[in-house]
């Protein structure tokens, strides 16, 4: 269903700051942002933050922290149980003399949470994960190349697979990896993006019509810009560039809200050279905005990450410097709210009916969005519009109607279809309508259903005749008057419209 569309992309990195901040967006309404919240007060350097909800409403930020000392850096993460009012304490994840870098955390399917991170430990740079249900797994290693693995970013599709994409040099110039768990195994490692510049610290998710997005950093242009490629279940995009500014665009993260709009967050050093702030832009289905700046200060906002929680606003946490040393940052924005409507099924009474016959058409819609809507809802046989009619749904409800279906004049083959029509700011538009249901209308004593009566028709029912309803050579079609039993009143019926067609 489509209300799945708070999708926990899990991403790797943005920016953020200031207090409130308007921005006008071409397709949406003015986004209104509150005032940040600093999350974390160790004097030391904490970084490269990652936020996701959990399903039991949870909101987990896990971090990379130097407070044990220079070159040991390790993950750390707080929890919130009511949506940022009250935090756990910072609680230790890692226990190594290493360096412990660029986490990313999301939750699976079965309730399970990973955490996958970039670790110095084997002597380079390699991916390590840990999972917790209940209590926390051992470290894992994920992989073994002698060159450096870094900045991973880590989600489940809709299938059930784990992703994993991160940027490794082991070609000689940093390219875009990634891996697939199927529940038992890990895939093999795949390049991802093949290009004699840099590209690197990817994000990844994937959106409500199951197409995966990738969004990373490449300096292909000459400086470093964003770009982003899409794969639709069989095959990968070709790499579109995302920014054109002067200025570095580093570190993105992608979310999809509930709307279905996707959200990118990034640093940048605009005007270039200045301080890093985080901006962001947002993708309609059709257009993306203009760059909107999200952070203005005199402090460096970077390494964000995105994600839409359940209380339907947009949460970026990222890391600033704003005290000479950096320390975890939020803010929220204000409500996204999802306009989606849906035709779910639609049920013919009868898969073969005599033309003149009634036919009772059943369709389910359902609200999937956040408000009450007003829409049309179309019933077609083919391409023709049979019955239309005006319906009120609330937010999460759903209703049947029941059309009528006239079938005088007509002979043929006829799909089944619902439409409904378009509310305003409505995005996800695959489900409005909904095909299901063959119907044959044909001419009586039509036994096998190819619209005229002939010598088929004679065998079949010659092969039905003398049973009754349950036996096993009963066949319904054969029983013209529909009376539970085949025999010479169907067989006179059936004479009556030979050769007919």
């Amino acid at each position: 269903m489509k209300n799945a569309c708070a999708l926990n992309f899990v991403l790797t990195a943005t920016l953020l700051s200031m207090t409130v901040l308007m921005v006008n967006i071409p397709f949406a309404k003015a986004i209104e942002w509150s005032p940040e919240t600093r999350l974390t007060t160790y004097p030391k350097q904490d970084m490269s933050p990652s936020v996701m909800q959990a399903r039991d409403g949870t909101i987990w930020v896990v971090w990379v922290s130097n407070r044990l000392g220079f070159g040991n850096d390790e993950l750390y993460y707080k929890t919130s149980s009511n949506y940022g009012t009250d935090w756990s304490p910072d609680t230790r994840l890692t226990a190594d003399p290493n360096y412990d870098s660029s986490p990313s955390i999301m939750q699976s399917n079965n309730g399970t949470i990973w955490v996958a991170w970039a670790s110095y430990r084997t002597g380079d740079y390699e991916l390590f994960y840990k999972t917790f249900n209940g209590s926390w797994s051992s470290d894992i290693q994920l992989t073994t190349e002698p060159n450096w693995d870094v900045d991973p970013s880590i989600m489940q599709d809709t299938s059930g697979l784990v992703w994993i994409v991160w940027h490794s040099n082991r070609t000689g110039n940093y390219e875009l990896y990634y891996k697939i768990y199927n529940g038992s195994a890990w895939s093999t490692e795949t390049q991802l993006t093949d290009d004699s510049s840099v590209d690197e610290y990817p994000s990844i998710g994937q959106d409500c019509d199951e197409t995966i997005w990738v969004v990373w950093s490449s300096n292909r242009t000459g400086n470093y810009e964003l770009f982003y490629k899409t794969f639709n279940g069989t095959a990968w995009s070709s790499d579109n560039q995302l920014t054109s500014d002067l200025a570095f665009d580093l570190v993105p993260s992608i979310a999809q809200a509930r709307d279905g709009t996707i959200w990118v967050v990034w640093q940048s050093d605009r005007p270039s050279g200045a301080q890093d702030e985080l901006y962001y832009k947002i993708y309609d289905g059709s257009v993306w905005s203009s760059d909107a700046q999200l952070t203005d200060d005199l402090s460096n906002d970077i390494a964000p990450s995105i994600v839409q929680i359940d209380n339907r606003k947009i949460w970026v946490v990222w890391s600033a410097d704003k005290d000479k040393d950096f320390d975890i940052y939020y803010k929220t924005s204000s409500e996204i709210i999802n306009h989606d409507v849906a035709v779910t099924n639609v049920m013919p009474s009868a898969t073969r009916a005599n033309k003149g016959e009634i036919v009772s058409i059943s369709v389910i819609v359902e609200n999937q969005g956040d408000g009450s809507e007003i829409f049309n809802v179309n019933l077609y046989a083919n391409t023709t519009t049979i019955n239309s009619t005006t319906i009120t749904l609330g937010s999460r409800t759903s209703t049947t109607i029941t059309f009528l279906w006239n079938t005088s004049g007509l002979k043929g083959i006829y799909s089944m279809s619902a439409e409904a029509s378009l509310v305003p700011n409505e995005i996800h538009i695959k489900d409005n309508i909904y095909r299901d249901g063959m119907v044959t209308v044909t001419i009586p004593s039509d036994v096998n259903g190819d619209t005229k009566v002939d010598l088929l028709d004679l065998t079949l029912m010659s092969n039905a005749y003398g049973t009754k309803e349950g036996q096993s050579r009963f066949n319904p079609y054969a029983d013209l008057n529909r009376d539970g039993t085949v025999d010479i009143i169907d067989l006179w019926e059936l004479g009556k419209n030979y050769a007919q067609n």
